[in-house]
């Protein structure tokens, strides 16, 4: 019995070495996803729905607004989403826009993405798109 019992201890040696290894690469991997965890924030999205809309002081979260005249004139930290007739932005906004509008001028620098649909998009050399820009338009000016 025992020779058998140091048989089978031999023939599971290299499981065992492959289980273990497996088991500490799988509480790294769950210890490296919590740690780049994002932080959510506690603070409430702004959301306005007007005729005119103009953003006047910074936003530290995400912007929801819906209005003919959307005009951004200070800062917003999150990302902007905007359904209008005509959108301006005239400050940077540190994450992506998501625009839905006839008119769109672009004249801040915007971090992250770009989404549009509009009949005219308009892109000023101050307008930079960090990342990429994607959209559906009639006419795209691109200055500078």
């Amino acid at each position: 019995m025992l020779k058998y019992v140091s048989i089978m201890n031999k023939k599971l040696k290299l499981p065992k070495i492959l289980f273990s290894f497996l088991l500490i690469a799988l509480i790294f991997s769950i210890n490296a996803h919590a740690t780049n965890a994002e932080v959510i924030s506690k603070e409430a999205p702004f959301i306005e729905v007007s005729n005119d809309v103009s953003i006047q002081e910074n936003k530290n979260t995400d912007v929801y607004v819906i209005g003919d005249n959307v005009n951004v004139e200070k800062e917003i930290a999150g990302d902007f989403f905007a359904i209008g007739k005509k959108i301006t932005i005239n400050s940077p906004i540190k994450g992506s826009a998501h625009l839905v509008a006839e008119q769109i001028t672009v004249n801040a620098p915007i971090s992250g993405s770009l989404l549009y649909i509009a009949d005219n998009v308009y892109i000023s050399t101050l307008g930079e798109i960090e990342k990429d820009a994607y959209g559906l338009t009639n006419k795209l000016v691109l200055d500078g």
